[in-house]
């Protein structure tokens, strides 16, 4: 599906969004392993008062010219359902991880097109989950 495309694209933005306070975890986590970023940001859904409709809309008015990739928690939940209403948007990924942010937070100012951007840190995400008891089983069987 093809994105509506803003008059002038300024930057590339990526916005967390989750159930309760994971997605300022995840925001949190970001800063420390990279450094402060600006064009990340994050929305706690269900923790307040502001109902998610009404964040959401504060954000997109405030970033009208940026490309925005949405990265929720849980597909099927609240907050994933939210935004498929609205798809044409923006991008949008769920299932976040930390190698999956990091992958987008790394990749954000490249040349490359977002849609790769994001295919990729997919790629990366399902590759960094290891059962790591059966690695160290597969190590213990080589030393024999």
């Amino acid at each position: 599906m093809k994105l509506k495309e803003p008059l002038e694209v300024i930057m590339r933005k990526i916005l967390i969004v989750s159930h309760d306070n994971l997605a300022q975890g995840m925001f949190n986590f970001l800063n420390m392993i990279l450094g402060k970023q600006k064009n990340i940001d994050f929305i706690n859904a269900y923790v307040d008062d502001i109902t998610l409709e009404e964040k959401v809309n504060s954000y997109m008015d405030n970033n009208k010219n940026c490309e925005i990739i949405v990265v929720t928690d849980l597909y099927g939940g609240s907050v994933n359902n939210y935004f498929m209403e609205n798809i044409d948007k923006y991008h949008l990924i769920t299932g976040m991880n930390a190698v999956m942010l990091l992958t987008l937070s790394i990749k954000l100012d490249s040349n490359e097109t977002t849609e790769s951007i994001i295919e990729e840190a997919i790629t990366s995400a399902k590759e960094g989950i290891i059962y790591c008891n059966k690695i160290q089983l597969d190590s213990n069987e080589d030393d024999f």
